[in-house]
């Protein structure tokens, strides 16, 4: 790749949603008109690895052939297609299997400084190696919050994290050299947080001269953030990780991983200075993430405006009212209706200046446990009745996404009965109204209907980009969110035909999510779990 410097785009194929071959030719193919020269595959456990039959079964993992089409796809558009591995935390999924338990050592860690951890990571690389023509490849290292605190500690006794992270970086290091890999690329959280008290961002961060002397030269550390929205803020950052590594890779985001819809607004928000400061600062290689956080409800197609805005804040060009323009030209799509995929976070007449993913926990909010009913606001479904009608007008005009804007359509549609159900059952409840009650049981029917179209639609959407591995956790979730929709229905009609004389959960007031007493001050909640949304009950 020429020395002007990387500019990827990596996706998320490790938390449910693995990119069919071809929606990923499709996702290169664009990027490339974007200006990015390159792709990165995040796959924690889902890539074919010789000798490890376990490792991404039934997961949709990538077959070696699979890989090798798609890097001579992406050759032949300009695009290097770079694996971006996982080699010491995030590998939870494979520690299931009788093989990997052995290697566990805490939470989603590998067991550093055994033998048997490193003939998998041998596996993995060299299998890389047979299947990608780059010489590059990222091989993790992030939130590795307790290494060395589980089976390590009790087999070796304490030893400092610092010490063995940095083993095991030359370790893995010398691996990757054996099959051709040049200057592995890392996140450096875990070398922030330790030398900043645990805190990953922070001002005036600076390494030991014992760390820098023994920091493996050759390892290229990314600095990943998301987050901020002032320059100074990146600019601290990039200034301490360059004591590891001068040629500092920066890592941002295009929010594609709270809920069901994208978060471009903040992506432009956090990027636009990112990008100035990483100007500035002479930072010349860039990685953006699209992660998949808890599912992968969102597309990655989604954020597209995102990409295109970040390549041009980092060519210099400010020039947003232009955005719209050019990207149709490139793509054909209009900006603005992607856009305002955004609003489905939104909360009625309250612009949107934070994380936020009010469609998600507004879809799962039980309503009889209302748990996070302290953040509806009054509005709202009219908000959402007007959202499905706009986006049902938008995927007439779509060329390409018409189904994503259809299906962002039916989960407005959805929304408009269930955003304040639980406000409404609770209102009815309390004034034992046997008019109103049957009003809020007949809105029950009107959700599940629209939960099944959502659901339908969600189902094509994935299965035209992604894998089928994955969607069984998405469908599990739909199916038991309609079956409680029926079962609180039968409930409430129950109590107003005098069946029972109480529902226990209604009796209870609503208390605020976040735990701020009774006078919340915040409009906007993000809590991107499921199941942290569902109930407060173990799961």
């Amino acid at each position: 790749m020429e020395k002007t410097g990387l500019f990827a785009a990596m996706v998320d194929c490790s938390r449910n949603g693995v990119l069919t071959i071809e929606a990923a030719k499709r996702f290169a193919k664009t990027i490339a008109s974007f200006g990015y020269n390159a792709l990165m595959l995040y796959t924690e456990d889902t890539l074919e690895v010789e000798g490890e039959p376990f490792f991404g079964y039934q997961r949709g993992r990538y077959s070696k052939a699979e890989i090798q089409e798609l890097d001579r796809y992406c050759q032949s558009i300009g695009v290097e297609l770079i694996p971006c591995l996982e080699t010491l935390a995030h590998l939870k999924q494979i520690f299931r299997y009788a093989p990997y338990q052995e290697i566990h050592d805490i939470d989603d860690v590998l067991l550093v400084d055994d033998p048997k951890t490193y003939e998998l990571l041998d596996h993995l690389i060299s299998s890389c190696s047979q299947m990608f023509s780059s010489h590059r490849i990222h091989i993790g290292m992030d939130e590795a919050e307790h290494l060395g605190r589980g089976r390590y500690l009790n087999q070796h006794g304490y030893t400092n994290p610092t010490e063995l992270m940095l083993r095991h970086m030359a370790k893995v290091k010398s691996i990757a050299e054996k099959y051709g890999y040049k200057n592995p690329m890392i996140w450096g959280d875990m070398f922030y947080k330790w030398a900043n008290h645990g805190a990953y961002y922070g001002k005036n961060i600076h390494f030991s001269n014992e760390v820098k002397a023994a920091y493996p030269a050759g390892i290229r550390l990314a600095y990943w953030d998301y987050y901020h929205c002032h320059k100074e803020d990146y600019r601290q950052m990039i200034r301490s990780g360059k004591e590891l590594d001068p040629d500092l890779i920066f890592a941002g985001g295009a929010w594609a991983w709270v809920g069901f819809a994208p978060m471009n607004r903040y992506t432009l928000k956090t990027m636009k200075p990112a990008m100035e400061v990483c100007r500035e600062e002479g930072i010349k290689d860039i990685i953006i993430t699209l992660w998949g956080d808890n599912g992968r409800e969102c597309s990655p197609f989604a954020v597209l405006p995102s990409l295109y805005a970040i390549r041009q804040f980092y060519l210099g060009n400010e020039n947003t009212a232009s955005f719209p323009k050019e990207f149709q030209k490139i793509t054909g799509e209009s900006y603005m209706d992607f856009m305002s995929l955004d609003d489905l976070n939104c909360v009625p007449h309250k612009p949107i200046e934070t994380i936020a993913d009010t469609c998600k926990w507004a879809f799962y909010n039980d309503p009889l446990l209302r748990t996070c009913d302290g953040y509806v606001h009054e509005g709202g479904a009219k908000m959402y009745r007007s959202l499905s009608i706009s986006y049902a007008r938008k995927a007439k005009k779509s060329p390409q996404y018409s189904l994503l804007f259809e299906t962002a359509s039916k989960l407005a549609k959805f929304l408009t009965y269930k955003y304040d159900l639980g406000v409404r059952t609770k209102d009815a409840y309390d004034h034992g109204d046997k008019e109103e009650l049957s009003a809020v049981i007949a809105t029950y029917q009107k959700a599940i209907r629209a939960l099944n179209d959502f659901s339908a639609s969600f189902r094509l959407l994935w299965l035209k980009d992604e894998k089928p591995f994955g969607l069984e956790v998405q469908e599990q979730r739909f199916g038991g969110l309609k079956y409680r929709l029926e079962m609180a229905k039968e409930r409430l009609c129950d109590f107003r035909d005098g069946k029972i004389s109480s529902i226990p959960e209604l009796e209870a007031k609503a208390m605020d999510y976040a735990g701020r007493g009774e006078n919340p001050t915040q409009d906007y909640l993000c809590i991107d779990n499921w199941i942290n949304t569902v109930s407060p009950s173990l799961i």
